[in-house]
């Protein structure tokens, strides 16, 4: 095995690459150092597209974003077919070679490319399908971005795996910067939804550079018998159940696009996102250090169940709060962050806030399906919930998008407890090892949110939404932290976040 590279943060060479057995020397350090960079990173991206939210949502109409809706209702679960689940399954393997690595990159690439016939090919179908043939080129446009990202997906899937999640951030706020930059400058030029379209292929071409020029692993040619036959197979179980689910999650978009109209669609679109985005910008970043630091520890039961804990703990303290806060402050939120013709997106927030919640800790689940090698037990369970989220979309659109907001909510909740239950049989994961860590930061936020609720109904109800948006915020926050130290052992458990921080000190390193 080639030697390992002193820092894990420097720019790769083909001979460090594939080298991971200083990881787990100090495992701990790496992960809690790799998931402040990774939120951080986050963090800024979020704030970038929060600061362009409200200057695009005034340049823009809901029916430019509708546009972009409805071709993504139909394009986004073709996504996954870019990867194959190969980056996985590169994260998740023991040990791995060039030749292997090679022979993945090109099986990606040769994925991207043909994503990307396939998208455009539907162009015309989807304009018919939706009687707007401005999605001809729309479609057209969108499907570049696949190209980007099959030729990046092995380099990105190096980087996770020698735990670069620096290296990582800084390309994704570098590339979501000149995405967003240049998808402003076209809207105020009057370019419409292809400023969109604009945001969307920019920032794959940014990170696909990014990468390949950070990983700096040139692929050699593909290898037959190179042992990638068990890593195709996990991946293929792995990207059947995230196109499955993909596909179930923008069935919504089709539906309210086809029956409701594209400035519904639009409106729920856009309370999706606002929901749902924060929890994604934390919890994708956590599944990336997650995973890789999880598959490093799957023939450690006891180090790996302590590693869970830890994580989920982490998503219950920051990303759950979320959801909970944009219930009760929905109506402030949408018309600071959108405007005033966005009020129609208020309750569809705050029906989609519990899907949200459920989303945010059921992320956890999905680690342990991964790192422990389990996708084809993952594909099976994402069959079935997909198929009872599918008939919940199709009762709820008689309602329209309020319908299908509560439709989702009601049927994720319901499955919650069942898809845990599922995942750990058969596992050493128990029951415990999610609910102990996530009872209490969950517990504090709904009685922060109901303090919030009550807030709003009797004292700021006619405050000007700028002022009354920083207040229930910060309201919120104290609110949630009271309630955390007031729970029992809740002051012992915020103490323990607090101490993370001395993972950050060098001198720790060699005591993990």
């Amino acid at each position: 095995m080639s030697q390992v590279a002193p820092n894990p943060e420097q720019p790769l060479s083909a001979a460090d690459v594939f080298a991971t057995d200083d990881l787990s020397r100090d495992l701990n350090r790496r992960s809690v150092q790799g998931g402040a960079a990774v939120v951080a990173g986050q963090a800024v991206v979020f704030l970038i597209i929060l600061a362009s939210t409200p200057v695009l949502a005034r340049l823009l109409t809901p029916e430019d974003y509708g546009l972009l809706a409805m071709v993504a209702a139909i394009t986004a679960f073709i996504s996954y077919f870019k990867d194959l689940g190969l980056p996985q399954a590169t994260i998740q393997r023991e040990a791995i070679t060039h030749a292997q690595i090679s022979t993945l990159f090109w099986i990606n690439a040769a994925a991207g490319l043909g994503t990307a016939g396939l998208v455009a090919a539907l162009a015309f179908p989807i304009a018919w399908f939706y009687s707007r043939p401005q999605l001809v080129g729309i479609t057209l446009a969108l499907s570049l971005s696949f190209v980007f990202a099959g030729l990046a997906a092995q380099h990105q899937a190096l980087l996770r795996r020698r735990m670069c999640f620096g290296t990582l951030a800084v390309i994704q706020v570098a590339a979501s910067l000149v995405g967003v930059t240049a998808a402003i400058i076209a809207a105020a030029l009057g370019a419409e939804y292809w400023a969109l379209v604009l945001l969307q292929v920019l920032t794959a071409a940014g990170i696909a550079a990014g990468v390949w020029i950070c990983c700096r692993w040139i692929p050699g040619p593909p290898v037959r018998g190179s042992g990638v036959r068990s890593m195709v197979r996990f991946g293929a179980y792995l990207a059947g159940g995230n196109i499955l689910n993909a596909a179930t999650r923008n069935i919504d978009k089709l539906l309210i696009g086809r029956i409701v109209g594209d400035r519904v669609l639009g409106l729920y679109s856009r309370a999706s996102l606002l929901l749902l985005s924060p929890v994604s910008q934390i919890n994708l970043p956590i599944t990336y250090v997650a995973v890789p630091a999880l598959s490093r520890l799957q023939n450690e039961p006891e180090r790996f169940r302590a590693m869970y804990r830890r994580g989920i703990e982490a998503i219950a303290m920051v990303v759950a709060p979320i959801p909970i806060f944009a219930f009760f402050a929905a109506e402030p939120i949408i018309l600071v962050l959108l405007g005033d013709d966005w009020v129609g997106a208020i309750p569809i927030s705050r029906a989609l806030a519990p899907a949200a919640l459920v989303t945010a800790l059921g992320v956890s689940i999905h680690w342990v399906y991964v790192s422990l090698g389990r996708t084809d037990r993952q594909f099976r369970w994402v069959l079935f919930s997909s198929l009872c989220v599918l008939a919940g979309f199709v009762v709820g659109v008689q309602w329209s998008a309020l319908g299908v907001a509560i439709a989702f909510s009601t049927v994720v909740a319901a499955l919650f407890i069942p898809a845990v239950m599922y995942c750990f049989h058969g596992t050493f994961m128990k029951y415990a090892d999610l609910t102990q860590p996530i009872w209490r930061p969950c517990l504090a936020a709904l009685v922060a949110g109901a303090a919030v609720g009550l807030l709003e109904r009797y004292l700021l109800g006619d405050l000007n939404p700028f002022l009354e948006l920083p207040v229930v915020g910060v309201a919120f926050a104290v609110f949630h932290f009271v309630a955390l130290i007031v729970l029992p052992g809740g002051y012992a458990r915020v103490v323990s976040m607090f101490q993370l921080r001395r993972h950050f000190r060098p001198e720790n390193a060699l005591q993990e």
